[in-house]
């Protein structure tokens, strides 16, 4: 049947005739209704100026909420609801209160002398005057009574030289105090500490204004002098890790604006991609914002993730319009794209949105919320 086939095309050829090819796929559905992908691809061209538009209105109107997303740095959202340990921390909190510790610590070798006791005690008195940015009590070892004779009020820098303490007797017998040691004072008898109590966190600013206020008095102080604490330790994470994202938007930025600018070397195809994620970003810090979600530890990362998933989608969307249109005018290169390139970008997309929503089924807090934005 070949070879009978191959001798009647090439006598049709010799004598003028063009071969009968069988009629291809287009041309089968030339007569048939335009697939759902054609119809909408078609909507999104013939309205591409008003979508444009709208698109640019909402960006506008989407972009101060999106400045005003907040980064939770609560460690207790880490946990569970029903974490036993959580449990026990927040029973702890009902029977003891919500007040935090902050320790501010120093070596001074001559701390148990009555100078040592009033270098400390006017430096704990520094810490006195935060009283409206949350700071409610301050001890420290120069106001504390004297373990052998606890029903004295006054403090211990009043009855060392009232009682003529000597630096042995005041060791001996502050090391031995259970009161004292490991809590006041080291086990070297050298290193104090002031404890600051302070009330719950209202708002992030006075948080932030009141480290910084007890940072600055503790580099006041003549002895190198450390400060540490939960509040501390939560307030320096969420800094690093907030500050740490947004280097990691702009060097991701940065990086894709050179690939795509040695990929296509046009001022257009590189702009746009990038101008599409921002948008998108803007978009979606807005929702979170109306719906009052904030930022955690885990979706600190929520810029860089868009990023290279949008810029993916819209990269092949461009290469694949830039082969298009050598061939075709704009309309006509639009629709082909949108028909070639759309149902791919979208099934791509449904199916990162899909992975990334396997992660609902998580108990823990910031997870699941990073699931949902994403």
């Amino acid at each position: 049947y070949n070879g009978i086939h191959s001798v009647r095309t090439r006598e049709r050829s010799e004598n003028g005739m063009n071969p009968v090819l069988p009629r291809s796929r287009k041309d089968r559905m030339a007569g048939e209704s335009p697939s759902l992908t054609v119809r909408i691809s078609n909507w999104l061209i013939r309205w591409r100026w008003i979508l444009f538009g709208f698109s640019l209105t909402l960006s506008a109107a989407g972009f101060w909420p999106s400045t005003r997303l907040l980064f939770d740095a609560a460690i207790v959202n880490l946990f569970p609801p029903d974490d036993p340990v959580l449990v026990a921390y927040q029973r702890s909190l009902r029977v003891f209160g919500d007040a935090e510790l902050v320790l501010v610590a120093y070596t001074d070798k001559g701390l148990l002398t009555h100078e040592g006791l009033m270098r400390l005690k006017q430096f704990a008195e520094t810490f006195k005057d935060l009283n409206d940015l949350g700071v409610t009590a301050v001890a420290s070892l120069a106001d504390a009574r004297w373990p052998l004779e606890p029903l004295d009020p006054r403090p211990l820098v009043e009855q060392v030289p009232a009682r003529d303490l000597s630096r042995e007797q005041l060791q001996e017998t502050l090391r031995k105090s259970e009161l004292y040691r490991n809590v006041l004072l080291g086990d070297d008898a050298e290193t104090t500490a002031i404890s600051l109590r302070i009330r719950p966190k209202r708002n992030d600013q006075e948080r932030k204004d009141l480290i910084a206020a007890i940072r600055a008095r503790a580099a006041k102080n003549t002895l190198p002098t450390v400060v540490a604490g939960g509040p501390m330790l939560t307030h320096d994470a969420s800094v690093y890790v907030d500050e740490d994202s947004r280097k990691l938007g702009w060097v991701s930025t940065i990086a894709l604006l050179l690939v795509l600018g040695v990929l296509f070397r046009r001022i257009r195809w590189v702009v746009m991609p990038l101008a599409i994620v921002h948008i998108t970003l803007i978009w979606t810090k807005a929702l979170l914002w109306m719906f009052n979600a904030q930022l955690s530890m885990v979706s600190t990362t929520l810029t860089a993730l868009v990023t290279v998933v949008g810029v993916a989608s819209v990269v092949q969307v461009t290469a694949r319009y830039r082969e298009e249109r050598e061939k075709a005018e704009i309309r006509d290169a639009l629709l082909r794209t949108m028909t070639a390139a759309g149902p791919a970008v979208f099934w791509a997309s449904l199916t990162t949105a899909a992975g990334f929503a396997s992660l609902l089924i998580t108990s823990i807090v910031p997870v699941h919320n990073f699931a949902l934005m994403l």
